[in-house]
């Protein structure tokens, strides 16, 4: 009894004298654990068909490209949500089109502009970019033609299924989780090779835990 109680007091001592170091290896794990819970997750392009998936209703959808050329950006506190038939949610219109029409015979060339846009130019000298798509209708040819919007209103919108061209969610990010996980382990490891650089073990070899 007489040999417990000193080595009780010593490993009271060792416990109280690295409370801090301890304090700080918890902050850190801590803060890497928040970092992970965060990060696991970002906003990827999603095939269209997933929104028609039993599952759909548990997405979290951010952006969506209609057929018609108009992108909406759902807000992060009421996304658009798979609802029946429909993506419902709080967002704003950022593009429209603009539907223009002239002779197709004045169509002096197409080409393209981007992977999603094309430029047009007529025999007259007129251009036109941004051009989603050219729909020929007899001897006209539409042109439609991507319009930032200027000013944005948030309203709720209500769009079906087979309107929606493109869809952006927030999905759960394998690679970036994998990369994060090192991350956190080496920052631990870190932590503690530092804590016993610094005293956290004792003459003796006690690491007070």
């Amino acid at each position: 009894m007489k040999k417990i109680k000193p080595l009780l007091i010593v490993l009271s001592r060792r416990w109280k004298g690295g409370t801090m170091k301890r304090q700080t290896i918890a902050i850190v794990t801590l803060g890497s654990f928040i970092v992970f819970s965060l990060s696991c997750y970002s906003v990827q392009q999603i095939k269209p068909e997933m929104l028609s998936a039993p599952a759909a209703g548990k997405i979290e959808i951010r952006k969506i490209e209609k057929t018609s050329g108009e992108s909406i950006d759902f807000s992060k506190s009421d996304p658009g949500r798979v609802r029946g038939n429909f993506v419902t949610g709080t967002g704003t219109l950022t593009t429209t089109v603009e539907l223009v029409e002239i002779a197709s015979a004045d169509v002096q060339t197409v080409s393209r502009q981007d992977e999603t846009f094309q430029s047009v130019k007529t025999r007259h000298g007129k251009s036109y970019g941004w051009v989603k798509k050219i729909e020929e209708r007899g001897d006209k040819s539409i042109l439609y033609i991507m319009k930032v919007v200027p000013n944005r209103v948030t309203s709720l919108f209500k769009i079906s299924l087979p309107e929606v061209e493109k869809a952006w969610a927030k999905m759960y990010d394998r690679a970036k989780t994998g990369f994060l996980i090192i991350g956190i382990i080496s920052a631990n490891i870190l932590s503690l090779v530092l804590f016993m650089i610094s005293g956290g073990i004792g003459s003796a070899g006690v690491l007070p835990i």
